[in-house]
């Protein structure tokens, strides 16, 4: 079980390189974690957006933009449109946030005509953190895209947690909900709900 994300890198290895689209990739943080995928191969990348910027950003960075493919895109909208529909037609394999508000990110991730999400699916946020005070990663979600779930959304993001934890794993994950109180009160729907779910 990976219980440290520098383990990461070991369990990215064994999936081979994949492809990296990344949208308005005008900040320094990530230029150079792109960067550091692809010179320990990880990653092959296309950067979608300004050629000026993007430039700009590579020369402060020292980075040789000889290795990667650049796709001029003007425009935040139309360059994560361009990014998005690189993954939906399977010219990339992942999708990358540059500096980009989430809310245009996600508003390019779900367009009917250029976005990823398919019918009858739902998006969601997981995120996996460490904490150097406990033995093993963290998963953790939605924190970002659905504020307040329902109870079958929180089904699918129990979903995506649990699938996370297996992918770096960890077969039998422990899993806690977080509510108000850890008492199951009548006026507090996270507590009911995550009593019904714990019982499923």
């Amino acid at each position: 079980m990976i219980k440290q994300l520098e383990d990461l890198e070991g369990l990215a290895a064994k999936v081979g390189r994949k492809k990296i689209s990344v949208a308005c990739p005008y900040d320094i943080h990530t230029v150079v974690a792109v960067e550091r995928a692809r010179s320990q191969g990880f990653v092959d990348v296309v950067l979608t957006g300004d050629t000026n910027r993007i430039k700009s950003v590579a020369s402060a960075t020292s980075i040789d933009l000889s290795k990667y493919e650049i796709c001029e895109i003007h425009g935040d909208e139309a360059a994560l449109q361009t990014a998005c529909r690189k993954v939906s037609v399977g010219e990339a394999d992942i999708l990358m946030k540059g500096l980009v508000s989430s809310e245009n990110y996600l508003k390019a991730v779900l367009n009917r005509n250029t976005g990823l999400l398919t019918l009858g699916s739902t998006i969601n946020h997981v995120a996996v953190m460490q904490n150097p005070n406990i033995d093993r990663l963290i998963i953790f979600g939605d924190s970002a895209v659905m504020p307040s779930p329902d109870f079958k959304q929180k089904l699918h993001i129990l979903n995506a947690l649990t699938s996370m934890a297996r992918i770096l794993g960890n077969e039998n994950p422990k899993v806690a909900f977080v509510a108000a109180t850890e008492l199951i009160s009548p006026a507090i729907t996270a507590g009911q709900d995550a009593a019904i779910i714990s019982k499923m």
